[in-house]
């Protein structure tokens, strides 16, 4: 029997450096060309936006034989169960209901396919076998919070701010503030998370879909007018999508006194940004500057983790 858990990511060559960031984050080790992730470290993944699968390691060998004379040794018993099968760049003779079908006759107790109980995660690669029980699975709660009733043209992705809140390896019950909140995106993820949720913006109609959209979904937190080169408070995480690259000249000023400030917030701020700002990050005083590229459509912005 082998120790350990092993993650089932999305597989889009797009957003591939998001996808190995998060499981990074999570897990401590980034997937494979197939989304296949092991690791030592157990995760609740059901806060994420790539990672659709975790699973406690029950088997892992080389091939379905040998799982088939291992696992009645194991002695696995399990009432209400099913089985999933996942072929990562491999093709099989045998189709995956058999596969599945010929594993349950290795379990005690009796399949439950319409509301398992239990579940079983059967991973084949090239050279592998991985058979485990999922304990964790992705909520893909943004796809009910993307239908929220007040946007705009230039909103971030649901998605995409869900990831970068979870890159900022704070986990919620924390404070997490966005300076320039729009509509609220952020602050929605947030608060459906279980963050402490606090938006800022300059416009007042910005503020009031904010609140709009909590509410509607019965979420909480707080937004407040005021510019973000000027607000205090203290907070756990700072994550933000600067809309002035895009629909305002942004210039060095305007980030200087937008990123100036962002430091005394949060220890570690996450910025989506249509531009490098590395430069304009380093003179405002942080520490350490990483950044992913996250493209949509035709245009990339760029996903900055910057630290005091």
């Amino acid at each position: 029997m082998n120790e350990g858990f092993f993650y089932l990511t999305s597989r889009s060559e797009l957003d591939r450096s998001l996808i190995e960031a998060e499981l990074m984050t999570f897990a401590g080790v980034k997937p494979d060309r197939f989304g296949l992730g092991i690791s030592r470290q157990r995760a609740d993944i059901s806060r994420s936006a790539f990672i659709n699968l975790g699973a406690e390691m029950i088997f892992r060998g080389g091939d379905l034989e040998e799982l088939k004379r291992h696992l009645p040794a194991i002695g696995i018993s399990a009432d209400g169960f099913a089985i999933r099968v996942e072929r990562l760049g491999v093709q099989a003779r045998v189709r995956s209901p058999q596969i599945a079908a010929m594993v349950a006759d290795l379990i005690s107790g009796r399949p439950n396919l319409s509301r398992p109980k239990v579940k079983f995660l059967l991973v084949m690669e090239e050279n592998q076998v991985l058979f485990g029980r999922v304990f964790s699975e992705i909520s893909r709660a943004w796809v009910k919070l993307s239908c929220k009733p007040h946007t705009t043209s230039s909103s971030i992705p649901h998605r995409l701010a869900r990831t970068m809140i979870n890159l900022s390896g704070i986990r919620p019950p924390a404070r997490l503030v966005d300076p320039c909140c729009g509509a609220g995106t952020i602050l929605l993820e947030g608060a459906e998370m279980g963050y402490e949720v606090t938006g800022y913006d300059l416009n007042y109609k910005m503020t009031q879909a904010s609140l709009k959209n909590l509410a509607h979904f019965g979420l909480s937190g707080r937004v407040i007018q005021a510019d973000a080169r000027e607000i205090k408070g203290e907070f756990d995480l700072l994550v933000t999508d600067l809309p002035y690259g895009m629909n305002l000249a942004a210039t060095d000023e305007l980030y200087r006194g937008l990123l100036g400030n962002f430091i005394n917030l949060a220890p570690i701020s996450i910025i989506a940004v249509a531009r490098d700002i590395s430069g304009v990050l380093r003179e405002a005083g942080y520490r350490s500057i990483e950044f992913l590229p996250a493209p949509k459509h035709s245009m990339t912005r760029y996903i900055f983790i910057a630290r005091i």
